[in-house]
C-alpha cells in the first residue's frame, strides 16, 4: 500500500507544475532571467522525477512477482 501511495506522490508536483504552466501559459516567456524559464525547468524536473518513480514502481512490480514465483515454487 505504501509503494501505491508513494507513486502518486511523485505525480503530484509533476500535475501542479503543469496546471500552473497551463493557467498562465500566455505570460511565460522562456528567458532565463524570466520567472517562467524557471517553472518550464521546474515542470522538465518534475517529469523527469515522476518517470523515474515510475519505472522504479515497475521494476519492483516486477521483482515481487518473480519473488512469489521463487517461493511458490
Amino acid at each position: 500500500m505504501k509503494k501505491t501511495r508513494g507513486l502518486f506522490v511523485a505525480f503530484v508536483p509533476l500535475m501542479l507544475t503543469f496546471s500552473v504552466y497551463l493557467t498562465y501559459s500566455e505570460k511565460i516567456s522562456t528567458k532565463p532571467s524570466d520567472a517562467g524559464f524557471w517553472m518550464i525547468l521546474a515542470l522538465g524536473m518534475g517529469a523527469g522525477i515522476a518517470v523515474n518513480r515510475f519505472v522504479w514502481w515497475m521494476r519492483y512490480n516486477k521483482y515481487i512477482k518473480e519473488l512469489k514465483k521463487v517461493k511458490e515454487n
